[in-house]
This record gives structure tokens, sequence and C-alpha cells, in this order.
């Protein structure tokens, strides 16, 4: 029964949400702190799109200034 508890708290954890004007430099410092995995991307309220952690990577490799970088 435990695993069944697990699974169902893992079910309903609200995702994390930044919107598109959110700085990359936040953005990095939240995958950092709070070991996320994904972050939702939203503008007004509506979906815009999902960043990934290998999203992440991927920009920090390619050396890109964050501060220039806003959703």
């Amino acid at each position: 029964m435990h695993c069944a508890v697990v699974i169902v708290l893992w079910l309903f954890k609200a995702p994390m949400t930044v919107t598109d004007q959110t700085p990359m430099e936040t953005v990095i410092d939240m995958f950092r702190k709070l070991g996320l995995r994904q972050v939702l991307v939203t503008r007004n309220g509506r979906l815009l799109g999902i960043i990934t952690k290998k999203d992440i990577l991927h920009f920090m490799k390619m050396g890109d200034t964050i501060e220039s970088h806003p959703f």
C-alpha cells in the first residue's frame, strides 16, 4: 500500500510554472534549488510550452548570456 500512496502523491503535485517573461537566470536557479525536471511556460494563464532539464543544460552549454534571454 505504501507504493500506491507515493504514486498518488506524485500524481497530484502541482506543476511548476513560469511566464514567458521570466528571466533564464531565475529559471536556472529554480532547476538547481528545487531539483526540477521540467517547468511549464505560460502567458496570460495559457500554456506556451515546457522547458526540460535537458533544455537548460543545452542552453548553458551553448554559452549564451543568461540575462539576454527571457522566454
